[in-house]
Parts: C-alpha cells; structure tokens; sequence
C-alpha cells in the first residue's frame, strides 16, 4: 500500500484467523474502534450505537460488542438476520442473534479468546453496511425526559 492510500474502513476488512492464546483488545483499543463505529452512525439513526457489554451466563461475563436495529415487521427483522447471517457465513465469524417482532439484537464476541478481537469490530460495521442496504427500518421513539 503507498503512503496516499487511505486505510481501508472497517466494513472493507476482512476477518483473520484467530487462535486459542490469541490477545485481546485492550480497554483502550476497543473504545477506540467503538467510536469509530459510532461516529458514523446518522445522529438521528433508526436504531441505537454499538455498545461493549458484558454476556450474561453461560458466557462468564465476556465483553462483547452489541446493538439493537429496529424494523417495522418481523418479516423485515428476519430478512436482516439473514442478511447478518450471509455475511458471517462468508466471513467465517458468527454472531449472536435475538431476533423479534420489530427488532434485532446482534452480539459479536470472539470465543477462542474469550473477549473481543478487531474482526469483532469488522463484523460489526459489515452489519451496519447491511443494516444500511436492510428494508422496513424504522425510527426509534425519542427519549422521554424526566
């Protein structure tokens, strides 16, 4: 790559192989490409950010990245999860996904390692890019003030 090449984004990355024994992000790091995740997300987006959370059992509280996206119908909720689906399938890196009437959740978390991994983040902008292209979004209500 020449110096005026540009980095490719996270959605152009592509998975590597991660083994047993492989590192983690460190706190820092992973924050660091959560708000680059963020940051392109539209400030009156149809669904809310990415988020690093912990997984509840039996995951023993593994961090992992999550969001939820919010459709009109399940019909257009389920042809997103196939969508997510399809790339992880490609990518050979799967998530975990709840998927509802009007909704999904999609976890990313690396399990060889316990924790999470730059594909994690990958994964999580190639669903935005998905999630781009998805049909029957719909917005999310405002927040109620106190």
């Amino acid at each position: 790559m020449s110096s005026s090449s540009q980095q490719p984004t996270l959605a152009e990355g592509t998975c590597e192989p991660c083994k047993k024994g492989s590192d983690s992000l460190s706190t820092p790091s992973s924050h660091d490409l959560l708000s680059s995740l963020n940051a392109n997300l539209d400030t009156h987006s149809t669904d809310g950010a990415w988020q690093i959370l912990h997984r509840p059992p039996p995951h023993d509280s593994i961090p992992a990245l999550e969001r939820t996206y919010l459709f009109r119908t399940f019909r257009h909720a389920l042809a997103f999860t196939n969508a997510v689906g399809a790339v992880a399938e490609k990518e050979g890196h799967h998530p975990a996904l709840l998927t509802e009437w009007g909704s999904v959740r999609v976890a990313w978390w690396t399990h060889v390692i316990g924790g999470l991994h730059r594909n994690d983040f990958v994964m999580a902008a190639k669903t935005d890019a998905a999630f781009a292209e998805a049909e029957g979004k719909k917005k999310r209500s405002a927040p109620v003030e106190a």
